[in-house]
């Protein structure tokens, strides 16, 4: 069969991985696939489009953020072909599938869960009723068929990055020169904010260190990259799987510096860790630190205090590992003002990098069911509105002693004050669209150091326009 694979335009940069291992899986039993890449590359909409008129199945991805966009697409697709099977898939439909498909009648067919196995048996024929993993309507009802976990990831071909038709539009051919590669689903850890053990059901499972590997040196042979960043919810889950994947890639030589972009736990990571990535060479590890608030901390189900953050860190700076770290503007019990205070002293940690996230509650997590529970909360928006960054946030919830325009505020602020100017644009526009958003966020919110903010943003920029990427470096 031919198959159509599209992501919509989303606000950062990245290649699907969930796409490329459909492709994969695909192209291993015997399918011709495509993936349009809308998220990488936006331009010639129309024309890429109707490419789609000989395929016999188009698949969309499906982010809350791209909802909107997909349902676009989808319309899109039918108008150019009747005849093709219509399915959406991502984290979005295993969160919302239902509701989804009830909104938009161009989809014939949802994927929930791990969708490999699933594709497959859509374009061998099998009837909706025997395929696990679907959403599909039968007259005027809707039947859900649950999912199948995978047992082995090691068992998955590898994914395939190279019918993306974004991959030629940059230098290597990846953004940020990195190839991603992902070792493990899930997270078994009970973040109150996470949607991510909805989305795997709580399970975690790891491939092993030499399916990993083998991965690495087939892309490096096949795409010339020199760099890998790991995108996993939570590398560290099994510390003895993290040390024998470093050990063996310290072994072959590969030669691939490397970073967890993701951003791991800080609980259980120590010295002997930090020097075996050393070793096997990482770059940069980000740490999900979230607020500096110690008594904040303990209240957000991560496990552990914060002075396992000062540890990871510490253990970091000791190998001379770059250090990155992810913060939420508004958890519950927080303010402007503890918000204020864990944006200073991230910047006194001398962090290389921040992230900052607005928070944004998933429906079936803690953090959702608090705000719909406790009157201190309302909600302002459908959560599916919900932008937790870039230069037009969305926040669906405030409360009295927080409102959400305080929240918005906050969030630039803290970015614009350490600098993580890159979190608050999208990344998929221009270079120069970036640096004027910049400029103006700057002189509303930082005014009087917009020299530095000025002089740092311009030489990111030109450094963006040197590598041909529009990544802004800092």
């Amino acid at each position: 069969m031919k198959v159509a694979l599209i992501d919509p335009m989303g606000n950062r940069l990245g290649l699907n991985t969930g796409l490329a291992y459909l492709a994969g899986s695909l192209k291993f039993a015997g399918h011709d696939v495509r993936v349009i890449d809308f998220n990488n590359y936006a331009k010639d909409e129309g024309h890429r489009l109707q490419t789609l008129e000989k395929a016999d199945l188009i698949g969309i991805s499906v982010k809350s953020f791209t909802a909107g966009n997909a349902a676009v697409l989808a319309e899109k697709a039918r108008q150019i072909n009747k005849k093709a099977l219509i399915a959406c898939g991502g984290c979005h439909i295993t969160i919302d599938g239902l509701e989804f498909l009830r909104r938009n009648q161009a989809f014939d067919v949802g994927v929930i869960g791990e969708g490999e196995h699933t594709i497959v048996d859509l374009c061998k024929g099998t009837p909706l009723e025997q395929i696990p993993g679907v959403l599909f309507r039968k007259g005027d009802e809707f039947v859900t068929n649950e999912p199948e976990p995978i047992q082995d990831l090691d068992s998955l071909p590898f994914p395939d990055y190279s019918c993306f038709d974004s991959i030629g539009t940059y230098k290597t051919g990846f953004p940020y020169n990195q190839y991603p590669v992902l070792t493990s689903r899930g997270c078994p850890s009970k973040c109150l904010y996470c949607a991510v053990p909805l989305l795997s059901r709580g399970r975690w499972h790891g491939r092993s260190p030499e399916n990993i590997i083998d991965e690495l040196q087939r892309a490096k042979q096949q795409y010339g990259l020199k760099s890998f960043s790991i995108v996993d919810d939570n590398f560290t889950v099994s510390i003895k799987r993290a040390k024998d994947f470093c050990r063996q890639l310290e072994e072959i030589n590969l030669g691939m510096e490397w970073h967890c972009s993701g951003g791991i736990k800080a609980l259980g990571f120590n010295d002997e860790l930090a020097e075996l990535m050393k070793s096997a060479g990482v770059a940069q590890i980000n740490f999900g630190i979230e607020t500096c608030d110690p008594q904040l901390f303990k209240t957000i189900g991560k496990g552990g205090d914060f002075s396992d953050i000062t540890n990871a860190i510490r253990a970091c700076r000791k190998y001379r590992i770059k250090v990155g770290g992810l913060f939420i503007i508004g958890l519950p019990q927080s303010s402007r003002e503890l918000d204020l205070q864990t944006a200073k002293k991230a910047k006194s940690m001398e962090l290389d990098i921040v992230f900052w996230s607005l928070l944004s509650p998933y429906p079936g997590t803690e953090l959702y069911n608090i705000i719909a529970s406790d009157s201190r909360y309302r909600f302002i928006e459908d959560w599916r509105k919900a932008v937790h960054c870039n230069s037009e946030l969305v926040s669906i919830f405030e409360s009295d002693d927080y409102p959400a325009r305080e929240r918005i505020d906050m969030f630039y602020y803290a970015n614009i004050m350490t600098g993580a100017y890159g979190n608050i644009v999208n990344s998929n526009t221009s270079n120069f669209e970036k640096f004027f958003t910049l400029m103006r966020l700057i002189l509303k919110y930082d005014s009087g150091r917009f020299c530095i903010h000025f002089l740092k943003i311009l030489r990111g920029f030109f450094i963006g326009l040197k590598l041909k990427t529009v990544k802004i470096v800092t």
